[in-house]
């Protein structure tokens, strides 16, 4: 597995070797998948299967094909169904479920690799992004896990704090808009303290460093506060 540049190339001389993807679509029943011209595939340690490399590749070859041709968002194929389930995959990702602390949890994809210059073995998960039909989604919103919270600062009431919970939208959601407005006109500011989700303040530190999740906050305070929730550009850029 290679790194990439900024403008997705290959960098030949950064790498990962990959040693097995792990999956467990069914808590306690972990598979795995050992690299290699005839692919092992265990059931909790146990062998219980081989398949050609080969093989696998003609049929990714096959949904590939399937992908770049369809005019749908959505199809199936019996032949690769069936060929999936007899390697006991009956899902593409890894499951969601990271609360039943399923292997892999919200990850894609869970693969132990080897540095080829320290030897090491680790287990990382990864998200799988594409621009096969459009720009990746690198940043999906979803409950609390995309949530920032912020300290609002200055001379504040209970009272003003009850006007402030009271404003929504038409839909009864949080008016997020009006609320930024009410708070600078009572000349009281908000500052940032963290991403409401541990995955999310997690994902932005090992992906983009530790002052990402500053970075991200900094630009919704600017988008929502200074610039009243409207289309904004920061100065110089």
């Amino acid at each position: 597995m290679y790194a990439a540049d900024k403008d997705m190339k290959k960098i030949r001389d950064k790498f990962l070797n990959i040693i097995r993807i792990i999956r467990e679509e069914i808590k306690g029943k972990k598979y795995s998948y050992y690299t290699g011209e005839k692919i092992k595939i265990k059931l909790n340690e146990n062998e219980i299967a081989t398949v050609d490399c080969s093989k696998i590749s003609n049929y990714k070859n096959k949904v590939w094909d399937m992908i770049v041709s369809s005019t749908e968002t959505t199809f199936t194929n019996k032949d690769v169904t069936d060929f999936l389930e007899s390697l006991s995959i009956t899902k593409l990702k890894s499951p969601a479920e990271k609360s039943n602390d399923f292997f892999g949890g919200t990850q894609d994809i869970v693969l132990e690799t080897q540095d080829y210059r320290s030897g090491i073995n680790q287990i990382m998960g990864f998200s799988c992004k594409s621009d096969i039909d459009a720009g990746a989604t690198l940043f999906n919103a979803s409950g609390d896990n995309t949530n920032f919270e912020y300290k609002v600062t200055g001379k504040i009431s209970e009272k003003i704090m009850e006007e402030f919970n009271a404003l929504v939208d038409s839909q009864g959601h949080t008016a997020v808009g009006k609320r930024m407005k009410f708070l600078r006109d009572k000349n009281l500011d908000v500052e940032f303290i963290n991403p409401v989700g541990d995955i999310a303040r997690e994902n932005l530190i090992t992906c983009c460093g530790t002052e990402m999740p500053k970075i991200i906050g900094g630009m919704l305070k600017y988008y929502f506060y200074e610039c009243r929730g409207e289309k904004a550009y920061l100065p110089g850029l």
